[in-house]
């Protein structure tokens, strides 16, 4: 019997074949990528979009694996709809690809819910909507004599580096999965879609293991974009972050029966 779509790559994720990112999207062409999106990159890379020689447009993003050569065709890889899309939700198989926000007034899901959003958009939009929705929802006020200090519900630079790792590491092989940032009175939880890849643990990975990305291209897009630091020390600075905030810990979850990673941090 032939393997399946999803036992395949859950084969090429546990031999390091990792090619998901790098698949052609059907329905998609060169007219869903954002040239605007690219020059910046271009621009973050050190190079001139502007200076001469420089290959066409479709021939760079081909060079660069936005693009696939289908027969005739040019269409989109889904990293360079994620990254690079005028609006990459809108083109299958990718209506899932975003950030799922929810807030609510007690310590599950059986509480009420607070607020809702979605952090929609390509990965980078994806990251900074979300930073901003956490930071909006607000932490608490503490004062010293009359002098007011406004204290966050966590600190930004954990939580940015928790929602980067999140959309870099995720599997979009799953496709009817979003990213789901969850804030309850005591914590945030942050699901991304797919298991730790290579078979690592979360001891090894919050014990300073190198973490090979499932998604390289994603992840190379969010290190020029500025949003993702060094290989390897994203968990570390969270952990450093969180220690200092409130003397807590991160708590990561490999769970293989829900295909997720859960990443909790105490508020």
């Amino acid at each position: 019997m032939e393997p399946s779509g999803a036992e395949l790559q859950d084969l090429f994720n546990t031999f390091g074949f990792v090619v998901t990112e790098e698949q052609t999207v059907p329905e998609s062409s060169a007219r869903d990528i954002d040239p605007e999106q690219f020059r910046e990159f271009l621009r973050r890379l050190g190079i001139d979009p502007q200076e001469e020689p420089r290959p066409d447009f479709e021939r760079d993003l081909l060079n660069k694996k936005i693009l696939s050569a289908h027969l005739d065709e040019r269409r989109a890889t889904v990293y360079g709809l994620l990254c690079f899309g005028r609006d990459p939700q809108a083109v299958h198989p990718l209506g899932n690809a975003y950030v799922e926000l929810c807030a609510y007034a007690g310590p599950d899901r059986a509480a009420e819910v607070a607020y809702r959003g979605a952090a929609r958009g390509t990965l980078d939009e994806q990251v900074r909507r979300t930073v901003a929705w956490l930071r909006d929802f607000g932490g608490r006020e503490e004062y010293s004599g009359p002098i007011r200090k406004d204290v966050p519900l966590l600190p930004e630079r954990a939580v940015r580096e928790a929602v980067t790792n999140a959309v870099a590491h995720r599997d979009y092989a799953i496709l009817g999965s979003k990213i789901l940032v969850e804030v309850f009175v005591d914590r945030v939880v942050i699901s991304s879609p797919g298991e730790l890849p290579n078979h690592l643990t979360p001891e090894s990975v919050l014990s300073g293991g190198v973490v090979r990305a499932r998604n390289q291209l994603v992840a190379q897009f969010l290190t020029v974009m500025g949003l993702m630091e060094q290989r390897g020390r994203g968990l570390m600075i969270i952990r450093k972050e969180l220690r200092t905030f409130n003397g807590t810990d991160l708590e990561l979850q490999n769970d293989p029966v829900a295909r997720q990673v859960r990443l909790t941090m105490v508020r």
